[in-house]
């Protein structure tokens, strides 16, 4: 069998970066806003699905001029400033270990690039995140946390803070639901914009969307999306982790797609010039996930016949607050001295 050769210092680092990563976990769940379910401790992504899906149809109860929004950040890990992250953390009041200890983790990571079978020397890589690195995830967060908050601290002296507090996120997806046009949409591109240059992540109009109950969006509210540079798609409904939400859903798309597909799969397998322990194999190893993905949807499908009547409170603290408890908590648990 064929493996993936690891240098020992690799190996050394990686055992560095979990063991800080698993003390450092609390720290994180108190400074990152609940409107984010990714990658944190007691944290569920179908939560994110019901959110949404219910904050929409709060909208239709309330007869509120209900918009949902399912926005794409291309090549997020990628597009990464660590300079940025560290500016931030530094902003936060955090110890001057942990910056020092991201700053070697980051610095001086080198590039490899082989064609036709020869390797060449690539460029140092100052910025991205680092693939394999617990900490990749954390500064995404960071940079997800900060991109949310300022939105919600803006909607919030123009549209009221339960309002501005409609978004959710998971990892790079994000959804926010507007009942006061496409005004929240148009401040969460603007935000996107300036945030680019402090922590690389970008607004993208190609695969984003906009679902309405109607499909369809006024002529004003496309002229002000059209100003921050963005003629967008609308829909009745989509697909937000793998799950339909919207208007136009129906219980026969929670489990039609999965089903088929499960279905060609299975007949793959049995075409296989294998035998049968390697085809059942093949089976359990590329098929069978399909079948927990299709009880998460049904259970997602049951919530939805519930009327979806699920609530979720939101933390959402100023940066000074998260500073403190960022400060004292990582002090706590890391054991820096005061």
């Amino acid at each position: 069998a064929r493996t993936r050769g690891i240098h020992v210092g690799q190996t050394i680092g990686r055992v560095v970066e979990k063991t800080l990563a698993d003390l450092t976990a609390t720290v994180f769940n108190s400074v990152i806003s609940s409107a984010q379910t990714a990658w944190l401790l007691d944290r569920v992504g179908l939560g994110d699905v019901v959110q949404f899906d219910t904050w929409l149809i709060d909208g239709l109860v309330k007869r509120a001029r209900v918009l949902g929004l399912l926005a794409d950040m291309p090549e997020a890990f990628p597009s990464l400033v660590i300079q940025g992250i560290l500016y931030t953390l530094h902003y936060m009041k955090a110890p001057k270990g942990l910056l020092f200890f991201i700053r070697g983790i980051t610095s001086y990571v080198y590039s490899e690039l082989v064609l036709q079978g020869k390797c060449f020397d690539g460029p140092i890589m100052e910025d991205g995140a680092k693939q394999g690195s617990v900490w990749s995830t954390r500064f995404l967060l960071i940079a997800m946390d900060m991109i949310s908050n300022q939105v919600v601290r803006r909607l919030t002296f123009q549209i009221g803070k339960k309002s501005a507090e409609m978004l959710s996120m998971y990892a790079d997806d994000k959804n926010q639901v507007s009942h006061h046009g496409v005004l929240p949409f148009v401040t969460l591109i603007l935000v996107l914009n300036e945030g680019r240059w402090l922590v690389g992540l970008m607004f993208g109009p190609a695969k984003s969307q906009i679902i309405s109950p109607t499909g369809t969006i006024t002529d004003s509210e496309r002229a002000e999306l059209r100003v921050v540079g963005w003629d967008p798609k609308v829909t009745i409904s989509g697909v937000l982790l793998g799950m339909p939400v919207g208007f136009g859903v129906t219980e026969r798309m929670f489990f039609e797609t999965p089903t088929r597909r499960y279905l060609v799969r299975q007949l793959q397998a049995a075409s296989l010039p294998m035998t049968l322990l390697g085809k059942i194999t093949v089976e359990h190893t590329y098929h069978t996930s399909l079948l927990s993905y299709r009880e998460s949807l049904g259970i997602m499908s049951a919530s939805r016949r519930s009327s979806l009547q699920i609530k979720r409170s939101q933390y959402l603290g100023t940066w000074g607050h998260c500073s403190r408890l960022l400060e004292q908590n990582l002090r706590d648990w890391v054991g820096i001295p005061q």
